[in-house]
């Protein structure tokens, strides 16, 4: 024997404690999850957010380490019954044939390289899920085979490579096929993975993996052992070569994907200074963003936000037109287009802009407020019943479409329906003023007509009826 094998001491082959160690760690979080109040089956996209998941809104803005936490959350139980269940079969094999230390480089390395990915493909995706570094491991472990790190029976590798490629090209298209799986992370750490295996150093002795094929009926059984890596071994040294430069490449990999998101970087920084309280500031950098990039969507959407907020409709409009001209049918942008328009007294243009498809649920009822509205003020109030009605269907606690639709009533006759939707107004919002003049006009006329001029004023609360997401203000 080498004096270099002299100085390695054969210690028995431990469990495989980092992959368990990982498990629960993964266990553990869903759990707290769950118990915080986070539903077990389908947490929504903000619970993920609050738990730590990527997302480039908060990621590029200064929150880097969602690259690491977001390996650790998962959107259910089914999500991460599937994931433990691949990181157990995979991460057992792969801890006994590289070792633990080498399996936490390659899990950590390929999952942060997922999320890398992730951002670079579509940064506004809320992205969570040990499975990036899972097809790391998986992409490690083909490459280690392949390249023939120790002396396996080559029948063995070759079942090996064979069953591991099946589960990644299976796992890819299924992910192709499902739009909500985030296939870039996937193939982000399967890329990283396949690098790092190539180059990660031997570190199991010749008897382990003997056990190893043993307990698959290829050799006999033998007592496992592995190799100690002391400080001054060459394969520890490749090792944290291996690791050195994989920490150098992750960092590079970070610049350059805020340089490719460089606008979405502007954007984050804006939505921090926004969350913060400096509304100011963020509007001045977002007129800046939307200067700089006219193509980027979501810093005219924010503006046209910011300023419905404000009860600004026509300021809001302007923002929102120049968003149109980005993205023609996104439907958030069209329904607040035509609140602008309703605002601003462009009842006709309002009308024709309203979305046949809804962005969010909510919006629904909101669409239908707008275009009862819009009939309404375009000198068409026997056409606005319908919406009004569909409106308060969709949402019943709408006290904007309920009086919006007792002006309605007034107008066409129906005064004993005016004062019983003023009524319903006002037993749960005592301080409506649309409900309270209209009350008051009525029982001030009687069953007299009530001449037009006289009608109570419509209500348009735009920071309520505007089109806006969970993740408000985040993303529009």
């Amino acid at each position: 024997m080498s004096s270099s094998a002299e100085s390695r001491t054969l210690i028995p082959l431990p469990r495989p404690f980092l992959t368990q160690a990982i498990i629960a760690a993964n266990v553990l979080v869903y759990l707290a999850m769950g118990f915080s109040g986070v539903s077990w089956i389908e947490p929504t996209a903000l619970d993920g957010i609050k738990w730590g998941a990527n997302f480039g809104a908060l990621t590029l803005g200064g929150e880097w380490w969602r690259l690491l936490t977001c390996m650790f959350v998962h959107f259910g139980a089914i999500h991460i019954a599937l994931n433990m269940w691949c990181l157990w079969d995979l991460g057992r094999l792969s801890e006994r044939l590289m070792g633990w230390k080498s399996l936490a480089v390659v899990y950590f390395a390929t999952g942060i390289s997922a999320s890398l990915a992730s951002l670079g493909w579509n940064p506004m995706r809320v992205s969570a899920g040990a499975s990036g570094a899972i097809f790391g491991v998986a992409g490690a472990l083909v490459s280690f085979l392949y390249f023939q790190k120790a002396h396996f029976d080559l029948s063995w590798a070759q079942r090996r490579l064979k069953s591991v490629g099946i589960f990644i090209l299976y796992n890819l298209f299924f992910g192709a096929v499902r739009g909500a799986v985030d296939n870039s992370a996937h193939l982000g750490g399967l890329i990283a993975g396949l690098a790092i295996g190539a180059v990660l150093p031997h570190v199991i002795s010749q008897s382990a993996i003997d056990q190893l094929l043993g307990a698959t009926g290829n050799a006999p059984s033998a007592t496992p052992a592995i190799i100690e890596l002391g400080s001054e071994n060459p394969a520890s040294s490749r090792l944290a070569l291996v690791t050195m430069a994989s920490v150098l490449l992750l960092v590079a990999g970070a610049s350059y994907v805020a340089h490719l998101q460089s606008s979405t970087v502007k954007y984050a920084k804006a939505v921090a200074m926004l969350r913060s309280g400096h509304e100011d500031l963020a509007t001045a950098g977002l007129e800046k963003l939307a200067a700089a990039d006219p193509n980027f969507l979501l810093a005219p959407e924010m503006l046209g936000d910011l300023r419905l907020q404000k009860n600004d409709p026509l300021g809001a409009l302007l923002y929102f037109l120049q968003a149109q001209k980005i993205d023609l049918i996104d439907p958030s942008v069209k329904q607040n287009l035509a609140l602008s328009y309703l605002g601003s007294g462009g009842y006709l243009a309002a009308k024709g802009e309203v979305p046949q498809e809804v962005a969010y649920k909510d919006d629904l009822s909101k669409a239908n407020y707008i275009l009862g509205a819009a009939m309404d003020l375009s000198a068409d109030p026997a056409s606005a019943p319908a919406p009004l009605q569909a409106a308060i269907k969709a949402r019943p606690d709408f006290p904007e479409a309920q009086d919006a639709l007792a002006r309605v009533d007034i107008e066409i006759g129906k005064l004993d329906d005016a004062r019983s939707l003023y009524a319903d107004v006002l037993a749960h919002h005592p301080d409506d003023q649309a409900a309270i003049a209209g009350a008051a006009l009525l029982k001030a006329a009687g069953n007299s007509k009530i001449s037009p001029n006289a009608l109570p004023p419509l209500a348009i609360h735009y920071g309520e009826l505007m089109s806006k997401s969970e993740l408000w203000p985040l993303i529009p």
